[in-house]
């Protein structure tokens, strides 16, 4: 679950509360947005340590190329868009892979359901 909180300060900035997640998905996301010219800022912390639980803080603003500014909603929409094409190209190679060199494969993963 995702809970978006506006930052007052600026418009073009969010922090997302992401609960029953950990770094895992925090540093995913974080590179993700790294490389979108339109987003100037993208971390995330663990408020605390037992709880799985993360703060993303996204802001965005021009880069030049005069395209219009994303929303930090919108940049983060996109990166999760491409977060799951990666993670579906490396299944698809890993099955590929698997298959030349005669390992026997679960039929879940190799037929499983594409991510969405």
């Amino acid at each position: 679950k995702i809970e978006p909180e506006p930052l007052s300060s600026n418009p073009n900035a969010s922090l997302y509360r992401i609960s029953k997640e950990d770094h895992t998905l925090g540093y995913l996301l974080q590179k993700k947005l790294h490389e979108d010219s339109l987003v100037k800022v993208a971390g995330y912390r663990v408020p605390h340590p037992t709880k799985h639980n993360i703060e993303l803080r996204v802001q965005t603003g021009k880069d030049g190329s005069g395209r219009e500014i994303p929303t930090p909603s919108a940049a983060v929409d996109k990166a999760l868009d491409l977060i799951i094409v990666d993670l579906n190209n490396f299944r698809s190679q890993l099955v590929t892979d698997a298959k030349n060199k005669g390992f026997m494969l679960d039929p879940k993963l190799e037929h499983g359901p594409v991510l969405q």
